[in-house]
């Protein structure tokens, strides 16, 4: 279970200047989000919660991360696949959820 007051503790003084962000959401998950070491089922649930604060109300009914974990999953064995490789390591599934999240719906940026 990701323990929220470990979060705060670790990340409350973390602040961002102009040089760390770009105005994506990857960014700022990189920066605030849960990290790897935590189950991925409470990330999932984590960044969910992030895209019902962040986008307005339209936007987030049309994000599924599910889907896109699921699509993901499949472009990664197919790549396995056509390279006849039984592993290959890739960057973490919902790291590249986000950034395709971030790519598909950006956030305002100052």
């Amino acid at each position: 279970m990701i323990d929220i007051k470990e979060i705060k503790r670790h990340k409350k003084n973390k602040l961002l200047d102009s040089t760390d962000y770009d105005g994506t959401l990857e960014i700022l998950w990189y920066h605030y989000g849960v990290d790897k070491h935590n189950p991925s089922a409470e990330r999932k649930d984590m960044l969910q919660q992030w895209i019902n604060i962040i986008y307005p109300a339209p936007s987030a009914n049309r994000i599924s991360i599910g889907g896109r974990l699921n699509n993901v999953h499949t472009q990664h064995i197919a790549i396995m696949k056509r390279m006849k490789a039984t592993c290959i390591l890739f960057c973490d599934e919902l790291d590249a959820v986000v950034k395709g999240i971030g790519n598909d719906f950006s956030l305002y940026v100052d």
